[in-house]
């Protein structure tokens, strides 16, 4: 503990230790810092980055569904659980996505590759559009009634 007293004491040793980080928050510069009303203002701080983190999320998820299921049949780990997890992420898509608009492909690796594309980057494209589109609303709802 830098800049904390060695007394013994429970209520010296709370005093030090307040003291210290009072000293140190004040030498830091806490106007560059954001708040929570400053993240949800839109105003006073930029938030481009948290939507852009917000609509990376579903490509995440998408790769990291990839990854597990290139890897689970090789090292054994029960493959249809992840499997699974695809079917649920594409579950609120499939009336959209299962519709046959690729036909008949002979190529084993072209078909494997529209399966990835229908049961996981499809959605994830579509998820990442809806919360674009929930964005893009929310910019024009009203702040306050008075607005």
């Amino acid at each position: 503990m830098v800049g904390v007293t060695r007394d013994y004491t429970h209520n010296r040793m709370v005093l030090s230790v307040n003291a210290w980080l009072r000293q140190s928050l004040h030498r830091s510069s806490l106007a560059e810092v954001p708040t929570l009303a400053t993240i949800f203002d839109g105003a006073k701080a930029n938030v481009t980055w948290v939507r852009r983190v917000i609509l990376a999320i579903p490509f995440a998820v998408a790769g990291l569904l990839t990854v597990l299921v290139n890897i689970s049949r090789p090292l054994h780990w029960r493959s249809e659980h992840i499997a699974g997890y695809c079917f649920l992420f594409a579950t609120p898509w499939g009336w959209l996505l299962d519709r046959g608009w690729f036909g008949g492909v002979n190529s084993r690796w072209l078909n494997i590759l529209l399966a990835h594309v229908v049961l996981l980057w499809g959605p994830a494209l579509l998820y990442s559009g809806c919360l674009w589109l929930l964005f893009r609303a929310l910019r024009f709802w009203p702040r306050s009634p008075g607005e």
